[in-house]
């Protein structure tokens, strides 16, 4: 057989390994590795050299494992016999895989059994020559990467009904949401199958899951346990909704019978103070309405020429005379009138000293006239000494405004402020004098203003509610 000048493999990427024909070589041959290639040689059964991309003149400085297992001469062309192989290391993609079978799993949540299947894609490439030419490659002259799958196919079919199995077990896991896992059971499956391959020098590449599926019947099934499902939550959450509207009804009915009831008290409450206040301006009103008709009255009799006693003495008299029926003889009654001025003497002697001046003023007409110690011809006269009406007053003037204190409507006046009491020491007690800023025997610092009450009472320091309106001491 010739010698091989020049050698090199030019093939596609589905070749993984490629054995060149050739074994017989000389030390000026050329050898051309492309790249993503490896070349290695093989004499014996024995791997030998290693070439990366590159041109190489073959020698024995190139090739020293191979010189040195034939004696090759350093010098001169030496012919040689070896293998060569071709490792392409370049990525074979788009290779589809499917299970060979179907995983039995269980669906917690339509409680069916359910056979899953699962089919993809997937790529490989070459992660160590030497690995995939001792355990898959042997004496082979070439490897696909077909045949690499075929290889493991039934390896990819376990690990994925494996981890699929596994998934399905967890309680919130069901067969409609399997799809919406699909990149992430993918991940976990290529780490699974990649801890495998590279016991054989292989690499898994872009593993991709792209359908988990199960038999007609079986989905028909599952979307008829989906009907029931969706009816049963809708109905649960009518149900709820129902309750939930029943609950807001309630309590929004209990705050408005809450509100009813606070607006019915409130109301109860405002009432009843307007009733007393209005009660209390009744009063007030027919008092000072008293008060002043009494006031009129007294002025009537003074105007007249008699007052109270008069008026009480007349009437005590006409009841003595009465009993001495004048009709009949009236001259007992006329001989009786004199006990009954006496008698009304004696009654106002009697009932003056415990009366007030208001209601004790001596008689005008009885006893004692408007000028004192002046006797009186007629107990009916009007008096006629000069000045006798001194001390009357006259009646009030319509044009003239009434003063303040008649006018029932009128507020009353508040209380004078008392003086400002002395400052007393708020820790011990002692009285300290009004321009002292701290207290001569503890040395407390003392309050310099003085604190009005809303009544008007000047808070002591040691006081801290109003004595007059029970009000607490502002701070």
């Amino acid at each position: 057989m010739a010698l091989l000048d020049v050698l090199e493999y030019e093939g596609g990427n589905d070749i993984l390994v490629y054995r060149a024909p050739q074994t017989d070589f000389n030390t000026h041959s050329t050898l051309v590795v492309r790249e993503s290639q490896e070349a290695i040689f093989f004499r014996d059964g024995k791997m030998l050299d290693i070439f990366g991309p590159g041109r190489y003149v073959l020698h024995t400085g190139n090739i020293p494992l191979l010189s040195k297992l034939i004696n090759l001469p350093s010098g001169g062309v030496s012919p040689f016999q070896c293998e060569v192989y071709f490792v392409n290391r370049a990525l074979a993609l788009n290779h589809k895989w499917g299970t060979s079978s179907q995983a039995r799993v269980y669906d917690h949540t339509y409680d069916l059994i359910l056979t899953i299947g699962a089919n993809g894609t997937m790529g490989i490439r070459i992660a160590d020559p030497r690995k995939v030419l001792l355990s898959i490659v042997g004496t082979e002259p070439q490897l696909t990467a077909e045949q690499c799958l075929e290889y493991f196919r039934e390896n990819i079919s376990m690990k994925v009904k494996e981890y699929i199995a596994q998934a399905m077990r967890q309680p919130d896991m069901d067969f409609m949401v399997l799809d919406t896992q699909l990149t992430e059971f993918s991940q976990k499956v290529k780490e699974l199958l990649n801890e495998e391959f590279a016991d054989v020098g292989v690499e898994i590449y872009n593993f991709l899951i792209n359908n988990i599926h199960v038999p007609e019947e079986q989905y028909e099934a599952v979307m008829v346990m989906q009907q029931k499902r969706h009816y049963q939550r809708q109905k649960e959450f009518d149900m709820r909704g129902d309750l939930q509207l029943q609950m807001l009804k309630s309590q929004g009915d209990r705050a408005t019978l809450k509100v009813d009831a606070e607006g019915e008290a409130e109301r109860r409450k405002i009432q009843a103070v307007t009733d007393a206040e209005i009660a209390n301006m009744q009063i007030d009103l027919d008092a000072r309405r008293v008060e002043r008709m009494g006031d009129a009255a007294a002025h009537a009799r003074q105007v007249q020429g008699y007052n109270w006693a008069d008026e009480q003495q007349a009437d005590v008299a006409k009841t003595y005379a009465a009993s001495g029926t004048p009709q009949n003889n009236p001259a007992s009654f006329l001989a009786q009138a004199p006990m009954a001025m006496a008698f009304g003497d004696m009654l106002r002697d009697n009932i003056e000293p415990v009366m007030t001046p208001n209601y004790s003023n001596p008689g005008i007409n009885f006893g004692n006239g408007f000028g004192v110690g002046q006797a009186q011809t007629s107990p009916f006269a009007m008096p006629e000494v000069p000045g006798a009406m001194d001390g009357v007053e006259p009646l009030a003037d319509p044009a003239t405004p009434a003063p303040e204190t008649s006018d029932p409507l009128q507020p009353r006046q508040p209380a004078q402020t008392p003086p400002a009491p002395e400052p007393t020491c708020p820790m011990c007690g002692t009285k300290v004098p009004m321009t002292a800023k701290f207290c001569p025997m503890c040395g407390t610092k003392i309050q310099q203003e003085p604190v009005v009450c809303q009544c008007g009472h000047i808070f002591a320091a040691n006081e801290k509610f109003c004595p007059e309106c029970g009000s607490p001491k502002a701070k």
